[in-house]
Protein backbone atom coordinates (compact mmCIF):
# COMPACT_ATOMS: atom_id res chain seq x y z
CA UNK A 1 0.00 0.00 0.00
CA UNK A 2 2.98 2.37 0.97
CA UNK A 3 4.91 1.73 -2.88
CA UNK A 4 3.35 5.08 -4.36
CA UNK A 5 3.40 7.38 -1.23
CA UNK A 6 7.04 7.58 -1.08
CA UNK A 7 9.89 8.32 -3.60
CA UNK A 8 13.06 6.17 -2.65
CA UNK A 9 15.36 7.67 -0.17
CA UNK A 10 11.99 9.50 1.51
CA UNK A 11 11.58 8.70 5.25
CA UNK A 12 8.79 7.12 6.18
CA UNK A 13 7.63 9.89 8.13
CA UNK A 14 6.65 10.97 4.67
CA UNK A 15 4.01 8.84 4.50
CA UNK A 16 0.30 10.19 4.94
CA UNK A 17 -2.54 8.87 7.46
CA UNK A 18 -3.99 5.89 5.99
CA UNK A 19 -7.35 4.24 6.41
CA UNK A 20 -8.00 0.73 5.77
CA UNK A 21 -12.13 -0.17 6.28
CA UNK A 22 -13.19 -3.76 6.06
CA UNK A 23 -17.28 -4.02 5.89
CA UNK A 24 -18.10 -7.28 7.29
CA UNK A 25 -21.26 -9.35 6.86
CA UNK A 26 -20.79 -11.12 10.21
CA UNK A 27 -19.27 -8.67 12.37
CA UNK A 28 -15.84 -10.22 11.92
CA UNK A 29 -13.59 -8.21 14.63
CA UNK A 30 -16.44 -6.16 15.82
CA UNK A 31 -17.54 -8.13 19.06
CA UNK A 32 -20.82 -6.97 18.73
CA UNK A 33 -19.74 -3.37 18.38
CA UNK A 34 -20.91 -1.14 15.30
CA UNK A 35 -17.39 -0.91 14.39
CA UNK A 36 -13.72 -1.38 15.85
CA UNK A 37 -10.02 0.35 15.03
CA UNK A 38 -6.86 -0.80 15.05
CA UNK A 39 -3.19 0.35 14.54
CA UNK A 40 -0.23 -1.46 14.43
CA UNK A 41 1.23 -2.21 17.47
CA UNK A 42 4.13 -4.20 18.47
CA UNK A 43 3.40 -7.61 19.57
CA UNK A 44 5.76 -8.08 22.45
CA UNK A 45 5.27 -4.79 24.39
CA UNK A 46 2.04 -2.97 22.71
CA UNK A 47 4.05 -0.22 21.75
CA UNK A 48 3.11 1.82 18.52
CA UNK A 49 4.47 1.33 15.24
CA UNK A 50 3.76 5.19 14.11
CA UNK A 51 3.25 4.62 10.42
CA UNK A 52 0.15 6.50 11.08
CA UNK A 53 -1.86 3.22 9.63
CA UNK A 54 -5.20 2.84 11.11
CA UNK A 55 -7.45 -0.49 10.35
CA UNK A 56 -11.10 -0.01 10.60
CA UNK A 57 -13.73 -2.86 10.92
CA UNK A 58 -17.40 -2.27 10.46
CA UNK A 59 -19.98 -4.00 11.33
CA UNK A 60 -21.99 -5.22 8.47
CA UNK A 61 -24.78 -6.58 10.75
CA UNK A 62 -25.35 -3.14 12.22
CA UNK A 63 -28.73 -1.86 11.99
CA UNK A 64 -28.86 0.70 14.58
CA UNK A 65 -30.87 4.17 13.92
CA UNK A 66 -27.25 6.04 12.81
CA UNK A 67 -25.61 7.10 10.36
CA UNK A 68 -23.24 3.96 9.93
CA UNK A 69 -25.92 1.55 10.76
CA UNK A 70 -27.75 3.58 8.11
CA UNK A 71 -25.26 3.44 5.25
CA UNK A 72 -25.35 -0.13 6.68
CA UNK A 73 -28.94 -1.25 6.17
CA UNK A 74 -28.39 0.04 2.40
CA UNK A 75 -25.16 -1.87 1.13
CA UNK A 76 -27.75 -5.13 2.63
CA UNK A 77 -30.72 -3.80 0.78
CA UNK A 78 -31.14 -5.51 -2.68
CA UNK A 79 -33.89 -2.40 -3.12
CA UNK A 80 -32.69 0.87 -4.24
CA UNK A 81 -36.08 2.47 -3.74
CA UNK A 82 -35.97 1.89 -0.30
CA UNK A 83 -32.77 2.91 0.79
CA UNK A 84 -31.74 5.67 3.10
CA UNK A 85 -29.13 7.08 1.23
CA UNK A 86 -29.84 9.19 -2.04
CA UNK A 87 -26.83 8.80 -4.01
CA UNK A 88 -25.86 5.27 -3.05
CA UNK A 89 -29.67 4.60 -3.96
CA UNK A 90 -28.80 6.45 -7.58
CA UNK A 91 -25.71 4.87 -8.06
CA UNK A 92 -26.95 1.11 -7.01
CA UNK A 93 -30.52 2.00 -9.50
CA UNK A 94 -28.33 2.64 -12.67
CA UNK A 95 -26.34 -0.56 -12.17
CA UNK A 96 -29.88 -2.39 -11.74
CA UNK A 97 -31.94 -0.74 -13.79
CA UNK A 98 -30.05 -0.56 -17.30
CA UNK A 99 -28.21 -3.15 -19.84
CA UNK A 100 -25.20 -1.63 -19.36
CA UNK A 101 -24.97 -1.75 -15.48
CA UNK A 102 -25.98 -5.24 -15.64
CA UNK A 103 -23.48 -5.94 -18.54
CA UNK A 104 -21.23 -4.00 -16.08
CA UNK A 105 -21.79 -5.90 -12.53
CA UNK A 106 -21.63 -9.76 -14.44
CA UNK A 107 -18.29 -8.11 -15.79
CA UNK A 108 -16.97 -7.33 -12.41
CA UNK A 109 -18.48 -10.57 -10.98
CA UNK A 110 -16.77 -12.48 -13.63
CA UNK A 111 -13.22 -10.77 -13.09
CA UNK A 112 -13.95 -11.07 -9.08
CA UNK A 113 -15.29 -14.59 -9.64
CA UNK A 114 -11.84 -15.40 -11.65
CA UNK A 115 -9.33 -13.71 -9.24
CA UNK A 116 -11.16 -15.71 -5.99
CA UNK A 117 -10.44 -18.93 -8.29
CA UNK A 118 -6.91 -18.03 -9.27
CA UNK A 119 -6.31 -17.28 -5.86
CA UNK A 120 -7.38 -20.81 -4.42
CA UNK A 121 -5.55 -22.37 -7.32
CA UNK A 122 -2.14 -20.63 -6.05
CA UNK A 123 -2.56 -21.54 -2.66
CA UNK A 124 -3.52 -25.02 -3.10
CA UNK A 125 -0.28 -25.53 -5.47
CA UNK A 126 1.62 -23.94 -2.86
CA UNK A 127 0.06 -26.12 0.10
CA UNK A 128 0.35 -29.38 -2.33
CA UNK A 129 4.56 -28.46 -2.80
CA UNK A 130 4.71 -27.75 0.50
CA UNK A 131 3.43 -31.02 1.35
CA UNK A 132 5.45 -32.93 -0.94
CA UNK A 133 8.48 -31.52 1.14
CA UNK A 134 7.06 -32.22 4.60
CA UNK A 135 7.04 -35.96 3.39
CA UNK A 136 10.60 -35.48 1.48
CA UNK A 137 11.79 -34.68 5.15
CA UNK A 138 9.59 -36.94 7.22
CA UNK A 139 11.25 -39.65 4.53
CA UNK A 140 14.71 -38.44 5.19
CA UNK A 141 15.14 -37.41 1.95
CA UNK A 142 15.86 -34.14 2.10
CA UNK A 143 16.78 -31.76 4.86
CA UNK A 144 14.78 -29.04 6.45
CA UNK A 145 17.29 -26.26 5.28
CA UNK A 146 16.92 -27.44 1.77
CA UNK A 147 12.93 -27.69 1.73
CA UNK A 148 12.79 -24.24 3.28
CA UNK A 149 14.71 -22.76 0.20
CA UNK A 150 12.79 -24.44 -2.27
CA UNK A 151 9.89 -23.34 -0.40
CA UNK A 152 11.20 -19.83 -0.67
CA UNK A 153 10.59 -19.60 2.91
CA UNK A 154 13.24 -19.06 5.81
CA UNK A 155 13.76 -21.97 7.80
CA UNK A 156 12.05 -20.60 11.19
CA UNK A 157 8.93 -20.05 9.07
CA UNK A 158 8.99 -23.38 7.09
CA UNK A 159 9.43 -25.07 10.21
CA UNK A 160 6.16 -23.26 11.83
CA UNK A 161 4.09 -24.64 8.35
CA UNK A 162 5.36 -27.81 9.47
CA UNK A 163 4.21 -27.92 13.13
CA UNK A 164 0.69 -25.82 11.56
CA UNK A 165 0.32 -29.14 9.03
CA UNK A 166 0.93 -31.76 12.05
CA UNK A 167 4.77 -32.47 11.11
Amino acid sequence: MDIDFLKKGEDFDKLPVRYVIFISESGYKCNGKPLRCFSNRAEDDGEAFGDDTHFIYVNGKNKEDTELGKLMCDLNNPNPDTMNYELLSEIVGSFKRTKKGKENIMRYSEEVFNEVRNEGRNEGRNEGKLQALFELIKDGIVTIEIAAKKANMSIDDFCKQMKLAGY
